[in-house]
C-alpha cells in the first residue's frame, strides 16, 4: 500500500500544478479561450515562426477554465478510487481492488515525463483480471 500511497501523492501534486499553471494563465478573465480560426489571435512563436489553426484548436480546447473543469473530474475519480480502496481492503473483493488500482496507474500515465514518476507506475496494455484465485 505504501507505493500506492506515493502513486496517489504523486498524481495529487501534478493536479495541483496544473491548476496553479491554470488560475495563474486565467488571470483576471474567465479563462475562457475561443480559438476563432485565424492566425495572430494568439501570438505564440515556435521555431518557423508560425502557428497553423490546428495549432490555435489545441491551444483552446487547453484553456483554463476547461482544464480546472478537468481537474475537478480527475481529483473526484482519485478520491473515489482511495476511498475504494480504503473499505475493499477489508472485505478482499479483488477483482474491485484490481480496478480501483488500474485507474490510479493509469491516471499517474499522464506525467510519466515528470521526474517523479515511477517506472513500476507504469500500466500494462492488457491487464490481467485479478479472480482472488492463485
Amino acid at each position: 500500500m505504501e507505493d500506492l500511497a506515493s502513486l496517489i501523492t504523486f498524481v495529487r501534486e501534478r493536479y495541483d500544478e496544473i491548476e496553479s499553471i491554470a488560475r495563474a494563465a486565467k488571470g483576471r478573465t474567465s479563462g475562457e479561450w475561443s480559438d476563432f480560426g485565424k492566425a495572430g489571435l494568439i501570438t505564440l512563436h515556435d521555431e518557423s515562426g508560425t502557428i497553423t489553426v490546428e495549432d490555435h484548436r489545441h491551444i483552446a480546447t487547453q484553456d483554463p477554465a476547461r482544464t480546472l473543469r478537468r481537474l475537478d473530474g480527475l481529483r473526484l475519480i482519485v478520491n473515489r478510487c482511495v476511498a475504494t480502496l480504503e473499505v475493499l481492503e477489508r472485505d478482499d473483493d479483488h477483482a474491485t481492488l484490481n480496478n480501483a488500482h488500474f485507474v490510479l496507474h493509469a491516471l499517474a500515465l499522464e506525467f510519466a515525463d515528470h521526474s517523479g514518476y515511477r517506472l513500476e507506475w507504469a500500466v500494462p496494455r492488457h491487464p490481467r483480471p485479478v479472480t482472488g484465485r492463485s
